[in-house]
């Protein structure tokens, strides 16, 4: 196929903006036009045709095509519907969601035979059971460059509940927004690491779209994307983990003075940090006891694995060099221990330094076979500023504390009204007082699930009493009587 030279009306190429609004309403046409005719049709072959240029003008390795509420997201970034195309884009949202979906993901090299058999698929279901039959049928027919985004997949029974906060309307608070670029880049880093794997070098490109969100947002000062990285989810812990070190490390960046184009490049690196454990064999890395020697040797070599990795990407640029570094030094302190042995710590780049105290800091909060718990986001802040300053450049530990406030996200504190709080985000202009949500009233009544209570931040008419240890709260989050 060939790509037009021009596509809009006055001869110039469309935006990306203006590509994607075209691709949600060629796949609504083309979607309507096959409840009509036959696959055959003339009509549906134009449209068809005209849909997978698209698809091309795009260009990239992948198109990620996501419909989140009232918005769709392309690679990222949101499409803002005109008066003339907000029913329509509201149609086909809804055309989604009638099959439990949330999108479509498509990647370089798609032809036309396997866009048109997937878009037969998908008319022909009408129902999220009728879905999970047609993923099974894609599998069936081949198909490896194209495939549907469940909501499910999300994390959340549907896109819109997932990401929805405090009944607001999350496209345009910024709660919501964090949420939109957060879950995103959690499923962008699951296929940039499937990329790097299948490719044996770094998937720059993608990693890439998944960071510019994220810078986006920090240098807006939307901090409530670093409350989110407070989040688990056991079976997504490596790709949320990569997204956390990335989105700490950019705002520490941020607050060492580092300009836009080396926040991008040190949140790649950080995305990429881990990249070289995709040598280590998965039994390895999912042990639930403890390790061998040979185990333990195989881990302490992904560091080298990583920097291998990022020298298979030609030609080398800043962005190659610095990935390589973080690779390479991000588990070696500045008492010159760590692995790999014999790199001194005056060669350590600013960016390993960075995400080498991020890395830590999430880590820790992460289910392990080896601890009875996860330490608290408290509880790692304390171990860095306390235990392991030793390990640590004073710079990045301080703008760590910087970035997630002196009681991180997910900290639950009791206040001197006797009411419970949960930390959401930091409030720079003042760290002793987080944005929170109420987990318990001075009354000793709880706001209901589907009408939370927030305190944007904490009031001054209140304070922090003492931290509460995850061994004091039920599940509903109220403290547990004693005895």
């Amino acid at each position: 196929m060939s790509t037009p030279e021009h596509d809009g009306e006055n001869g110039l190429p469309l935006s990306d903006t203006e590509l994607g609004q075209q691709l949600v309403q060629q796949l609504h046409g083309v979607i309507r036009a096959l409840r009509l005719y036959d696959r055959s049709n003339r009509t549906v072959q134009a449209q068809i045709q005209a849909l997978a240029e698209t698809f091309i003008r795009i260009g990239g390795e992948e198109v990620l095509l996501l419909s989140l509420g009232d918005y769709f997201y392309l690679n990222g970034t949101r499409l803002r519907p005109t008066g003339s195309t907000m029913a329509l884009a509201r149609a086909f949202a809804g055309e989604l969601r009638s099959r439990g979906l949330a999108g479509v993901r498509a990647q370089a090299g798609l032809g036309i035979g396997e866009l048109e058999t997937f878009l037969v698929l998908l008319t022909r279901c009408s129902s999220p059971d009728q879905t999970e039959a047609m993923v099974r049928q894609l599998g069936e027919h081949g198909l490896r460059q194209i495939f549907p985004i469940r909501e499910k997949d999300l994390g959340g029974t549907t896109a819109a509940q997932s990401l929805d906060d405090a009944n607001a309307h999350f496209a345009e608070d910024e709660r919501g927004r964090a949420k939109v670029v957060y879950r995103t880049a959690v499923l962008g880093a699951e296929r940039v690491l499937a990329l790097s794997a299948s490719k044996g070098r770094p998937a720059f490109q993608q990693a890439r779209r998944v960071v510019q969100p994220i810078v986006d947002r920090l240098l807006h000062e939307e901090l409530s994307l670093i409350g989110l990285t407070a989040l688990r989810d056991h079976d997504e812990h490596t790709y949320a983990h990569c997204v956390n070190v990335s989105v700490l490390s950019i705002r520490m960046g941020q607050i060492l003075g580092l300009g836009r184009a080396e926040l991008a490049n040190l949140g790649v690196a950080a995305l990429l940090h881990d990249m070289g454990k995709l040598q280590v064999p998965l039994e390895v890395l999912q042990k639930p006891g403890k390790l061998g020697d040979d185990e333990w040797n195989a881990i302490r070599r992904h560091p080298l694995e990583g920097l291998k990795y990022a020298f298979r990407q030609a030609p080398y640029t800043r962005l190659t060099l610095e990935t390589a570094r973080v690779a390479l030094q991000h588990h070696v302190g500045m008492d010159g221990r760590g692995y790999p042995s014999g790199l001194a710590p005056e060669s350590l780049s600013t960016g390993s330094r960075i995400v080498a105290v991020a890395d830590l800091f999430d880590a820790v909060t992460a289910h392990r076979s080896y601890r009875a718990r996860p330490l608290t986001s408290f509880e790692a802040l304390h171990l860095i500023v306390r235990s392991e300053t030793h390990k640590f450049d004073p710079a990045p530990v301080w703008a760590l504390v910087r970035t997630v406030g002196r009681y991180p996200a997910g900290t639950v504190m009791e206040l001197e009204s006797g009411a419970v709080v949960l930390a959401l985000s930091p409030n720079h202009e003042q760290p002793s007082r987080p944005h929170c949500r109420v987990l318990v009233r001075a009354d000793g009544s709880a706001p209901a699930e589907d009408a939370p209570e927030h305190l944007d931040p904490l009031p001054e008419s209140d304070r922090i009493v003492r931290v509460l240890a995850p061994e004091e709260l039920s599940d509903d989050g109220t403290l547990r009587k004693a005895a």
